[in-house]
């Protein structure tokens, strides 16, 4: 079967459903960026299964879509997937108006996609006409997780079939705990008001400080705006009393976002309600989730996200800072606590392996097919 992807943004997920289709013995023709056709080539192994097409830095996006028309075209695909995109999609959805081959959409964030007016003299009608055009386009649609898909059947009442798809897949040689001596707490993720509530985190982080010794609290991620730079303000004066919270200027690199995740005890993600117009684990799955997946650990996030239900024995929720702070000190002050939810992390990321995912990523395409 000849499958092409276009991956223009989301690295993780772009290699997970790579990996997935090779498992598959499937041929993958990848339309990305230069950008991450560096990382997949740094991460794959060389398959001459998997052939790259790279959109260049002086291309327009739409000169892109063309050439990778020609490209489906001319290899007679059977399957385009398309991951991610984000912009221009008049020009997508006219190229796409050409192709022969079966058509798969990943929903990232599902009232972006789905949420408008369908009578044509509104205002929502006229800025989403476009995206409507290359829905109706599609064979099939993929989620990110069982809720997020529910959501979409329930709420907008799709006729199309929907499949799921999770953002990153488990690869137990990839994943080996680092030994810690101290305990460590990580969030995952640009320091940003609009995703996570860091002000809270840190409060959290003080009073669990002065009971829970050698406590560490890592940020892991670059600080945003003027909120970001704040945040990154009290981190430094906590420490100067005393805590020990680990935060960068910058993006971090793989190395170092592996290495934090694997020697830590715990991911913690205090997400908001919502994030421009979504909500976490109902409309738009959260990325904490596939970093649990990833790294085989177990987290904590606020009651209102819904939790996967193939991952509810090592997810636990709070209501509020006192809540949280119990959940954590049960946790590290409890070995054989912190052990079993390490071994239910476990079981739960190998539901994720790219064995068990073969299968249903093997219906979407045969599904299409059909």
């Amino acid at each position: 079967m000849k499958v092409g992807l276009l991956e223009l943004d989301h690295y993780e997920m772009g290699y997970s459903i790579i990996k997935t289709l090779e498992y598959n013995n499937h041929n993958i023709w990848v339309f990305t960026t230069n950008k991450l056709n560096d990382r997949f080539q740094a991460a794959l192994k060389k398959s001459s299964n998997i052939i790259f097409v790279n959109k260049t830095d002086e291309e327009s996006i739409i000169t892109f879509y063309k050439r990778m028309a020609d490209c489906l075209l001319k290899e007679e695909l059977n399957t385009l997937w398309v991951n991610t995109i984000e912009y221009e999609f008049e020009a997508f959805a006219s190229m796409i108006s050409s192709l022969k081959c079966k058509k798969i959409l990943t929903i990232h964030n599902a009232n972006f996609w789905f949420d408008y007016s369908k009578l044509f003299f509104t205002k929502s009608y006229r800025a989403n006409k476009y995206k409507m055009r290359l829905l109706k386009q599609m064979d099939a649609y993929v989620a990110l997780s069982n809720n997020v898909m529910n959501y979409i059947i329930d709420r907008f009442h799709l006729r199309k079939k929907m499949f799921v798809f999770p953002y990153s897949i488990f690869e137990e040689d990839q994943a080996v705990s680092i030994e810690n001596v101290n305990y460590k707490l990580v969030v995952p993720g640009a320091v940003d008001v609009m995703r996570r509530d860091y002000d809270f985190i840190l409060k959290v982080y003080q009073k669990l400080n002065v009971e829970i010794s050698n406590l560490e609290l890592v940020l892991l991620g670059p600080p945003k705006g003027d909120y970001g730079e704040g945040i990154i303000k009290i981190a430094q004066s906590i420490n100067r009393s005393g805590g020990k919270v680990t935060w960068f200027n910058g993006e971090v690199n793989q190395k170092e976002f592996d290495s934090q995740i694997l020697s830590c005890s715990l991911i913690i993600s205090p997400l908001q309600k919502q994030i421009g117009g979504e909500q976490y684990g109902k409309s738009k799955e959260t990325g904490c989730f596939f970093d649990m997946v990833r790294y085989a650990k177990p987290g904590i996030v606020p009651n209102y996200v819904p939790v996967p239900f193939n991952m509810n024995s090592s997810i636990l929720s709070y209501n509020n800072e006192i809540d949280l702070i119990m959940l954590v000190k049960s946790i590290l002050c409890h070995p054989k606590r912190k052990s079993e939810l390490n071994h239910f992390a476990k079981l739960n990321s190998k539901k994720f392996s790219v064995e068990n995912l073969r299968n249903e990523t093997e219906g979407v395409i045969k599904y299409v097919l059909s």
